[in-house]
């Protein structure tokens, strides 16, 4: 027995016609067509009366033609990416992950907040002694090259 994908096919060939121009005939997208004529793919409801008036059938003549080609299970297996994705057997569940060691922070370190807090005023202390240097203010602002630049320069000294 004939399937859709074949009596498209064979109007394709009666009317001489190329897949972009069925396409724009039927009324359809190249890519719907093309998933037609490979048997991969059957026309959604908007699209099926197009292929219908364009195949001169019904649309029960074709919705038959359409379920007893899946019933045979003729339609052509699809190819790509996709179909190898489905056909990979499913994967096993995995393995619970270990309990993450703990960081090295203050705590880890058994450092006091006291601690801490001279560090942060050392660093602000740092940065502040920067901000007021007027050639590390004006580096600051160049690009990634031009600090490397400057830096290679500097390094000469």
């Amino acid at each position: 027995m004939a399937t859709f994908s074949d009596l498209i096919n064979a109007k394709l060939k009666d009317k001489d016609l190329t897949l972009g121009a069925a396409a724009e005939a039927i009324g359809v997208s190249p890519v719907s067509l093309r998933g037609v004529l490979a048997g991969t793919s059957v026309p959604n409801a908007r699209s099926l009366d197009k292929y219908c008036s364009f195949a001169g059938i019904s649309a029960a003549e074709a919705k038959v033609l359409i379920d007893s080609a899946k019933a045979e299970g003729s339609t052509k297996k699809k190819k790509g990416p996709k179909a190898k994705k489905a056909a990979k057997a499913p994967k096993a569940p995995k393995a619970p992950k270990a309990p993450k060691a703990p960081k090295a922070g203050r705590k880890a370190r058994g450092g006091s907040a006291s601690e801490a807090l001279a560090a942060i005023s050392q660093a602000l202390a740092k940065a502040d002694a920067l901000a007021q240097d007027p050639l590390a203010v004006a580096v600051h602002g160049l690009s990634a090259s031009n600090r490397k630049f400057v830096a290679a320069i500097v390094a000469t000294f």
